[in-house]
């Protein structure tokens, strides 16, 4: 639910109230990969491409379906960043 309510709040560009629950969600299930690439996504949606980055590849390292992110509509752009096409590729390990 919380992972929900964060990415409502980043939808809407609320950092304020998105932030806190990242963090929150992430110390309650820091290996949920549901919870790491919802943090990568609502990151996204609050305009943070590098922290949006560094939580989709945990969540792809724990295991996390590719094709989730690869057919998200909300991460278009952050699929067309070169630093996610090193990250598809394996190339940022």
């Amino acid at each position: 639910m919380l992972s929900d309510l964060a990415g409502y709040y980043g939808v809407l560009a609320n950092r304020e109230k998105a932030l806190p629950l990242i963090e929150q969600m992430l110390a309650l299930a820091p290996n949920d990969t549901h919870i790491l690439f919802h943090a990568g996504l609502t990151y996204e949606q609050l305009g943070e491409r590098a922290k949006a980055l560094q939580w989709l590849q945990a969540a792809l390292d724990k295991g996390h379906s590719r094709q989730e992110v690869e057919h998200n509509p909300w991460l278009a752009k952050l699929r067309a960043d070169a630093r996610y096409k090193k990250l598809a590729d394996g190339t940022t390990r």
